[in-house]
């Protein structure tokens, strides 16, 4: 059903569009005004990744100190982050397809699956992949899925990554 303006009403008024035109959008985060501004902080701050749970072994933990990178931003070409950048790279993808494509050709469980599957979460949290406002259906789903693709600080990174083995220097 599609309504007018005219058939819109708040207490009985009738609602109207505001004359105003609205503030263009931030091209990186897409917000305006005081909300873009705090959206665009977000995105351009380093994102530290987590560090072990508490219910984690000693010797994870200690691995974790110092191993531990403390941006998402940082990884190298043979990781799972890698693999994923340079599938979005070639082809927008759902987190679901750009997994399968990591793994093609390889004998996998489902907990390989869903472990790089999660990692496409790193790549949005660094601002490396952007939701292109597609959506189509995964394998077996009858969900619609975000169609993810790379943002040009994404692209600098894979160059980056092709050049030196890591994503940021």
């Amino acid at each position: 059903m599609t309504m007018t303006y005219e058939q819109l009403t708040i207490d009985g008024s009738p609602v109207r569009p505001s004359p105003q035109r609205p503030p263009s959008p931030c091209p990186t985060c897409h917000g305006t005004g005081s909300v873009s501004a705090e959206v665009h902080a977000a995105l351009t701050a380093p994102v530290p990744s987590a560090g072990a749970r508490t219910a984690d072994p000693a010797t994870s933990r200690q691995s974790g100190q110092r191993v531990r990178s403390d941006d998402v931003q940082r990884f190298s070409s043979r990781s799972r982050q890698g693999k994923l950048l340079d599938v979005f790279a070639k082809h927008p993808s759902t987190d679901y397809e750009a997994a399968a494509k990591v793994l093609s050709g390889t004998e996998y469980s489902i907990s390989s699956f869903e472990g790089t599957r999660r990692r496409c979460s790193d790549l949005r949290r660094a601002g490396y992949i952007h939701d292109t406002g597609l959506r189509r259906h995964n394998a077996g789903s009858p969900d619609e899925s975000i169609v993810w693709s790379v943002t040009g600080r994404g692209m600098i990174a894979l160059r980056t990554l092709h050049d030196t083995g890591w994503s940021i220097r």
